[in-house]
């Protein structure tokens, strides 16, 4: 249904990963005021770490990216949750976004949205696809903030990649475990930090006295996405844990059990097995792995931070009323 539509809001082949990502920066408060009016009082779809995804925007991000090809046709809900997750990663990310990312990206940006209004108003049957897509809740000030953030955190991937080449040619890379005592326990249930840090010292003492620790971690930690892989970090990006983290997993010795290691997150018991500089084979990969951080974000973090979703919208099998379902994916 939105096929010329689907080539407008195209970004660059080459940028195809790290664009097209529909996002919603609230630092941008200018343009931001009017949407965070309309949430008010509306219908939340879900909860997440750090805000909540409304169904009007969930609506608009939905027909955005299916008019982009970026996803297969939404028609279960299933599907619904892929793209919500999608949109609370891009949100996350957007907030971690640079200053100077999002100082080039709305500089950028601007000029993205107006040849996007211009391609639009360029001919009768895209302005017809666009009245659609309004209909459907993709309104200009929707789409004028997907198109900047767009280009905000295609800026920072950018920045990070660069970053990232410097890094690598550098470092030491971490082999390590740990297990995290978060300040939110498994069950979502707030813990106070000086429970977290007993818990974290009851455990180091536990380790130190010979108890297995497979079982400690499967039992204790709350970092879901290593639990069940004897809470490993090898290679991982330090950075994500905080300061404190990557700092101890530089210097603490080979094998020794960690004090508790504070971070944002909660505390950390930790033990590092190796340290070793990577062959051009392996940094070659990890260049390629850093180059995907957002999907690896996707697949690894997003199911930390949501607290409640709450699907299925309603899906229509009217073609005018569901125009996602006419969208073929990429």
């Amino acid at each position: 249904m939105y096929s010329s539509l689907r080539i407008i809001f195209k970004q660059p082949r080459q940028l195809v990963n790290i664009m097209l990502t529909g996002l919603l920066v609230v630092s941008l408060a200018a343009a931001c005021g009017k949407i965070e009016e309309n949430v008010a009082g509306a219908i939340v779809v879900a909860e997440y770490d750090g805000g909540i995804i409304a169904e009007e925007e969930f609506a608009a991000y939905e027909t955005y990216i299916s008019a982009a090809g970026v996803e297969a046709p939404i028609t279960d809900e299933e599907s619904q949750k892929k793209i919500l997750k999608r949109l609370i990663a891009e949100k996350v990310l957007s907030a971690r976004a640079s200053d100077e990312a999002r100082k080039l990206g709305v500089g950028e940006g601007e000029k993205g949205y107006a040849e996007t209004l211009r391609r639009i108003n360029a001919s009768a049957d895209s302005k017809k696809q666009f009245d659609e897509m309004k209909k459907n809740g993709l309104t200009e000030e929707w789409l004028k903030q997907f198109v900047l953030n767009d280009y905000i955190v295609l800026q920072d991937e950018k920045l990070k990649y660069d970053a990232n080449i410097a890094k690598l040619e550098e470092s030491e890379f971490v082999f390590g475990r740990h297990i995290l005592i978060g300040f939110e326990d498994k069950n979502e249930k707030e813990r106070l930090p000086e429970d977290a840090l007993n818990l974290a010292e009851n455990i180091k003492e536990r380790l130190e006295s010979g108890e297995d620790w497979a079982k400690l971690v499967e039992e204790y930690s709350d970092d879901r996405v290593s639990a069940n892989k004897d809470g490993l970090f090898e290679k991982a990006d330090l950075e994500k844990w905080g300061e404190e983290f990557e700092d101890a997993a530089k210097e603490l010795s080979i094998g020794l059990i960690s004090q508790p290691v504070k971070s944002s997150f909660g505390y950390h018991i930790m033990v590092v097995d190796e340290r070793k500089m990577l062959s051009q084979k392996e940094w070659l990969r990890e260049l390629r792995q850093s180059m995907s951080f957002k999907q690896r974000f996707i697949n690894e973090e997003v199911d930390k931070l949501i607290k409640k979703i709450d699907l299925p919208l309603q899906l229509s099998s009217s073609p005018s009323a569901s125009p996602t379902e006419h969208i073929a994916g990429k």
